[in-house]
């Protein structure tokens, strides 16, 4: 029988796993689009030919709502674990618990033991600081990260970057006979500024090229040139493995309600 404690945290983790594969089937039908046009430019001299890609078309629109619902999903689970906590230890619904997040570990532990958090005990509010550690330089540093892009998310939206990491030669017939299949080259210069790949080769204007695009956070965001999929599909394991310490720890330590334990009242949605 699954535990009913922190239940709703467990399914708002379930519901950002969703935004993220939604986001991931998204994205991948716009890289299989003609997102991108491909041009040659030959140049012997130099003993290189040039291929260049210019974007043709932006993500869709969608791309943007679908990570700021993966982060708020995963804020809000944690938000749900520390409304729980509270209310099993007074047997009251608090009005604005958050779990919180702070940008050092003295200041996380003032707001630990300053507001309604501080109802849950030292034993679970120490586990938090030296074991969770969800502030930079902690082992949950990712946690803050996630907590900063979310409210980013509440002003702007996060849109990722789109950028190329180089070309697919999937078929390059060379000048005098011969040719070569599926190699990929690198940028070479600034990402995102050139768009060109220096081939070393003198082909045929018949060859084939593919562009191999990286699509990642931008630039001063949490988690920048990070790959979005794989960065959000790191954080939701994480918010999970969090939820899942916070639950052993408490059902080890006997923090049960004077209640008998009942199965919590759904947290509010936010």
């Amino acid at each position: 029988m699954a535990s009913r404690e922190f239940r709703d945290a467990r399914l708002k983790i379930e519901r950002a796993k969703k935004h993220i594969n939604e986001l991931n089937a998204l994205i991948d039908t716009f890289l299989k689009s003609d997102f991108c046009r491909i041009s040659v430019e030959r140049n012997p001299a130099a003993g290189y030919s040039i291929v260049k890609c210019q974007f043709t078309k932006t993500l869709p629109e969608e791309v943007p709502l679908l990570i700021g619902d993966a982060l708020h999903n995963m804020r809000t689970a944690l938000d749900f674990v520390a409304f729980e906590l509270v209310l099993r230890a007074t047997g009251k619904r608090g009005e604005h618990i958050k779990f919180p997040l702070r940008e050092t570990r003295q200041n996380l532990k003032g707001a630990l033991e300053g507001g309604e958090m501080k109802a849950v005990g030292s034993d679970i509010i120490n586990f938090i600081l030296d074991t969770v550690q969800p502030y930079p330089g902690g082992n949950g540093a990712p946690l803050h990260a996630l907590h900063t892009l979310d409210l980013t998310d509440k002003h702007l939206n996060l849109i990722p970057l789109v950028s190329l990491r180089g070309v697919l030669a999937k078929r390059v017939k060379l000048i005098g006979g011969g040719e070569i299949v599926n190699i990929s080259f690198g940028v070479e210069g600034p990402r995102d500024e050139l768009n060109i790949v220096k081939v070393p080769y003198d082909f045929t204007l018949d060859s084939q090229f593919e562009p191999m695009v990286f699509v990642s956070f931008r630039e001063g965001d949490p988690f920048e040139r990070q790959a979005v999929i794989p960065t959000l599909r790191q954080l939701a394991e994480l918010v999970a493995d969090t939820v899942q310490a916070i639950e052993k720890f408490y059902l080890a330590k006997g923090k049960q309600s004077s209640h008998g334990s009942p199965a919590a009242p759904d947290a509010p949605s936010e």
